[in-house]
């Protein structure tokens, strides 16, 4: 669970940078299953939205596989 950050920053005067008071956009809740997340988000009286993530792929490589000696294109520098 990420809360989303409000629009509750303030410009440091000295270094120009953006900062805030508020805490909530740096928590990161974690929670093994999705009604566990969604009974604490009722029970604290907070909005959730679910957002499914996509499911890529991922293919192994290894930096080894550059110098194989089976390479279908030539190393070159």
């Amino acid at each position: 669970m990420e809360f989303v950050a409000g629009n509750n920053f303030k410009r440091d005067p000295l270094m120009g940078w953006n900062g805030s008071t508020d805490t909530t956009d740096q928590t990161i809740l974690h929670f093994d299953q999705l009604e566990d997340a969604q009974r604490y988000a009722q029970e604290n009286h907070i909005e959730l939205v679910v957002e499914e993530s996509a499911h890529m792929p991922r293919k192994p490589k290894s930096y080894a596989t550059n110098f194989a000696f089976g390479r279908k294109q030539p190393w070159t520098h």
